[in-house]
């Protein structure tokens, strides 16, 4: 059973509903034992909060869905994204996106469109490929506030300094570059820079919140699983 069979059950009703504040998945072969529940009496799909799921495949692999399903919430996060994949130098001199880059790019933003996904405003570096990602998913989820170039986010800029202006209520994309979009989300997550805690994919998106403990990768959605 393929991963989007596996998960329209569980999601239907849910997967657009724009206060979902947390979801993450794992692919699973069967739906052996899944304790779905019944909608509930208030129109809510009884899912107002789940705990972990132990999910029993026909591999006898276990496989952990959590969701945690706010009411009332309005979704507030920040959004990275490294660019797409660009062409090379010797073929243009700017480095704009590649036709996978473009392609890679136009199905993460479909899928984030798909998602309701609330992104005010999309930041992009005076980089052409970076521009080129941030006006396609411009075009998929039209934020109200546009598309603005920035600076402080090429691959070798100081990450503390744009750090210190982050605020998850802004609903704000983020398209830059490697190692900066690295080291920015190891710096929030870990404390440092140089603590590595997720690898960023082309097109892919890195999605963080924060709460009284501090910032934390609430999902993320990238072009390639493995």
């Amino acid at each position: 059973m393929g991963m989007g069979s596996f998960l329209s059950p569980f999601f239907n009703g849910v997967s657009h509903n724009p206060y979902l504040e947390t979801t993450l998945f794992s692919m699973a072969f069967s739906l052996d034992n899944f304790p779905l529940k019944s909608p509930g009496a208030d129109g809510n799909n009884g899912l107002d909060r789940f705990p972990a799921l132990p999910v029993a495949t026909a591999m006898g692999v276990m496989v952990t869905i959590v969701i945690n399903f706010t009411k009332g919430r309005q979704f507030m996060a920040l959004y990275f994204v490294q660019h797409g994949k660009s062409r090379p130098k010797q073929e243009d001199p700017n480095q704009g996106l590649s036709d996978q880059g473009r392609a890679d790019t136009e199905r993460i933003a479909q899928v984030a469109k798909g998602y309701q996904v609330p992104v005010a405003m999309i930041q992009h570096s005076g980089k052409e490929r970076a521009r080129g990602t941030a006006e396609i998913f411009a075009e998929f989820l039209a934020p109200e506030l546009g598309v603005v170039q920035v600076d402080g986010i090429k691959p070798m800029d100081d990450v503390e300094r744009f750090a210190g202006s982050l605020d998850p209520a802004e609903n704000i994309m983020v398209v830059g570059h490697m190692p900066f979009m690295e080291k920015l989300v190891g710096l929030l997550v870990a404390g440092s820079p140089e603590n590595r805690v997720f690898r960023f994919q082309n097109s892919g998106i890195v999605c963080l919140d924060r709460d009284e403990t501090g910032w934390f990768i609430s999902w993320t959605l990238m072009p390639n699983i493995g």
